[in-house]
């Protein structure tokens, strides 16, 4: 399977198109891929997690391979190779990717991971500000230690200034 980095640097290019990757008996799909997918089939629940190698949440899904011909039509299948295929969808509508992506509930959050600085290969630009709003409101103040709440304030402050 290729690196998440390698799948965010394809799904930034934010073609017209869903990207599906082998896992197993898996086909995934993340970041726009799996908006499209969500769009054609609201029944397959996406997760979002925040990965520490990419300093980013990451939204995907997946679905069983034998359910793929279920998903897609077979003529839009396009195989790439065995452990990637493409489909041809509708133009990404932004805003309201956006908005569906800051509506998934992050699962696995770890306490580090709100010390991790915005990295380039983030998906979705968001400004300074709202990206330190929404870390202050996610973070998970009673289940974190004395020290753990002195960084993240720490960490806020150098985003902040600079």
């Amino acid at each position: 399977m290729a690196s998440i980095s390698d799948i965010l640097k394809r799904e930034e290019l934010q073609n017209p198109r869903i990207y599906l990757h082998k896992v197993g008996i898996f086909w995934k799909a993340y970041q726009y891929s799996a908006y499209q997918v969500v769009q054609r089939q609201v029944n397959i629940k996406p997760k979002k997690k925040f990965i520490k190698t990419v300093s980013c949440e990451i939204v995907s899904l997946g679905f069983p391979d034998i359910t793929l011909e279920r998903v897609f039509k077979k003529q839009e299948i396009e195989i790439v190779n065995e452990k990637l295929i493409v489909i041809p969808c509708g133009e990404l509508d932004k805003k309201a990717y956006i908005e569906w992506f800051d509506n998934i509930p992050q699962v696995g959050r770890l306490v580090d991971s709100w010390l991790a600085e915005p990295n380039e290969l983030r998906i979705r630009t968001i400004n300074k500000e709202e990206n330190v709003l929404r870390r202050i409101k996610e973070f998970p103040v009673e289940e974190v230690t004395p020290e753990a709440c002195v960084n993240f304030i720490t960490s806020i402050y150098k985003e902040l200034i600079g």
